[in-house]
């Protein structure tokens, strides 16, 4: 039986938003370089006719540069005006909706240039379009990006779905179409924008598309030489403009730093701008490090204010976020509480007014949120116990890296790989600044370097390693992420891939920098044969630094490493096994 597979490339798909967030012109590859599908037959969905088509041949071919390109808008006049863009995607089988996608049109009377129109393929330029009364004429075939080393162009075109076939599978594909030359959209009296012409039908009638069917037609990018799909394409109807009033820090402000845990269980840490009726919050949520939000100081300066619908910032390049007000029922589940009554916050001070804490009002049933869909809930992250506190100082050593495990190439992975864990901490209790926290891997003993280069992985394939790292470097900063061959993963693994043959141990030690001092955790280390891991000491940490409430263990050597239980009279070197993996020793004597 053949099987139906709903490929996750592009496919007017809105997921893949980290990496699409940093694509450069350089990341818009080609998907199939040549052109010609030959047609297998039909294939019946819903009552609706598709053909089944092989896909376009991966040979590559000398290409004459086609007719249709215009001139490629990098700079649109006019006013900016941010809207919510409504797009029904495809992935795993069922169709998804995607809602409060950041999108922007620069106006300039009745000329509309819309930036990066395509979801999840930001590539730096805009399309134009024409008002006509009540009506928006959006042109076809536009170009949107040249390459420049090759013979082709991309352009946005109208595309339709097929099926393709591949020994014995079935994708889900699109090929172009010129039934139309141009799409129209009506434009209401609140200013937003939704497809008329081709109407947004669907395969299934009676059907909400965000659950059901197929779209007659997309608009997507398409290579000029050959018409052939490049991978991303959308369905949308709707355009609602995007008012909500965005926040920022304001200049010259006083601020100061403070802490707390996450859900995540996580150290966070929040710069805090005071003014003398406000209080303004930046780095709140990792999610959204930039956000700012603003909370009015109400009661005599007893407790704090947060208005919901403030505009905090884009998540991933894709998602408007602003705060709401937020309640959860006896089951767990959130809603919005309401658009107009604030979050409210209780605010610890010590005799001089110094703010000491900030906590959730716990006689309040609502709490904040951020929310990353003006219109609807969807919450990308929630505060409901949040208690910030004052630290003074945000010295300390690492903690060591845990949950440490190798897996070895095999014919599925391209790569070795290291897994591990890092944590926000240090060992003295201390939340450190992760901005300034780096970890470093050793292959055989020796600091593993990275650097984004072109080669080969372990598979034969030609790949680009290391995306991103544009420098040779051993330390690896704890917030970078290329979302291919050195991330976090939802669970809060790092994942490490190694391209190396050879390797017998791998380890990795976490390197923190503060106030010019850079101080190192334990180094893990995993015998790849046996995997066994050692931990070996850091540096930086001093016995009269410990805390007694860290030592784990305590043992005894004499001065030819062997340890003894009970030390008798002499020379012995005295270890302390901290609980964050490190162990510092010193020599005592006994008499």
């Amino acid at each position: 039986m053949k099987k139906i597979i709903f490929s996750l490339l592009g496919l007017l798909f809105i997921v893949p938003a980290l990496e699409a967030a940093s694509r450069d012109k350089s990341e818009i590859k080609r998907t199939f370089p040549s052109a010609k599908q030959e047609v297998l037959g039909t294939m019946t969905v819903n009552g609706r006719t598709f053909k089944v088509v092989t896909p376009p041949s991966a040979d590559k071919k000398i290409a004459t540069r086609a007719a249709e390109i215009t001139p490629i808008i990098k700079d649109a006049p006019g006013t900016t005006q941010n809207y919510c863009k409504d797009v029904v995607g495809y992935g795993m089988g069922q169709p998804i909706q995607g809602y409060a996608v950041a999108s922007s049109v620069n106006w300039d009377g009745d000329d509309a240039y819309f930036y990066d129109i395509i979801t999840a393929a930001p590539i730096g330029s805009y399309v134009k379009a024409t008002r006509e009364g009540n009506e928006l004429i959006l042109p076809m075939n536009q170009t949107v990006l040249d390459y420049d080393d090759e013979e082709y162009v991309l352009n946005i075109g109208l595309l339709r779905p097929v099926f393709s076939e591949v020994n014995g599978d079935i994708s889900v594909w699109f090929e172009y179409s010129d039934d139309y030359d141009y799409v129209t959209y009506t434009i209401d009296g609140s200013g937003s924008m939704e497809l008329k012409s081709p109407e947004a039908k669907y395969t299934s009638e009676g059907f909400s598309p965000s659950y059901y069917g197929f779209p007659d037609y997309v608009i997507g990018y398409y290579y000029n030489d050959d018409y052939v799909w490049a991978g991303y394409c959308d369905v949308f109807q709707i355009y609602d403009e995007f008012n909500f009033p965005r926040v920022e820090m304001p200049a010259d402000i006083e601020t100061t730093s403070m802490t707390y845990v996450n859900d995540y269980g996580m150290g966070v840490i929040v710069t805090v701008g005071i003014t003398e009726d406000a209080l303004y919050f930046k780095g709140l949520s990792a999610f959204a490090p930039n956000a700012v939000f603003k909370a009015d100081i109400i009661e005599n300066g007893t407790r704090l204010a947060v208005e919901p619908n403030q505009y905090v910032g884009i998540e991933a390049g894709l998602y408007y976020i602003i705060t709401s007000t937020v309640t959860e029922d006896s089951n767990g589940n959130m809603d919005i509480a309401s658009y107009d009554e604030p979050a409210y916050f209780v605010v610890e001070r010590d005799e001089t007014g110094k703010i000491l804490s900030i906590s959730a009002d716990p006689d309040s049933p609502n709490f904040l949120a951020f929310n990353d869909d003006p219109f609807f809930f969807y919450p990308m992250d929630s505060f409901k116990n949040l208690n910030l506190t004052v630290q003074e100082s945000f010295e300390g050593i690492p903690s060591t890296p845990y949950g440490a495990f190798y897996e070895d190439y095999s014919t599925m992975m391209g790569a070795n790989y290291i897994f591990f864990r890092l944590s926000s901490f240090a060992y003295n209790g201390n939340i450190i600044d992760v901005n300034n926290l780096y970890y470093q891997i050793f292959v055989n003993g020796d600091p593993f370097e990275f650097e984004q280069t072109e080669g080969i992985n372990l598979l034969g394939e030609e790949i680009t390693m290391y995306r991103g790292i544009k420098e040779p470097t051993d330390l690896v900063p704890y917030t970078f992420a290329n979302d291919v061959d050195l991330y976090e993963d939802m669970g809060g693994t790092f994942v490490v891939a190694l391209y190396s043959e050879g390797i017998e141990t791998v380890g990795v030690q976490a390197v923190y920098f503060c106030n010019g001092v850079e101080t190192r955790s334990g180094l893990v280390t995993i015998d790849v044969e046996t995997g066994e891991e050692t931990i070996t000491p850091g540096s930086g940490t001093k016995v009269e630094d410990i805390s007694m409430d860290d030592v784990v263990s305590i043992e005894y050597f004499d001065l030819n490493g062997v340890r003894v239980s009970k030390p008798d009279k002499g020379l012995f070197i005295k270890k302390y096994n901290l609980s964050s993996g490190c162990s510092v020793s010193r020599s005592v004597f006994r008499r």
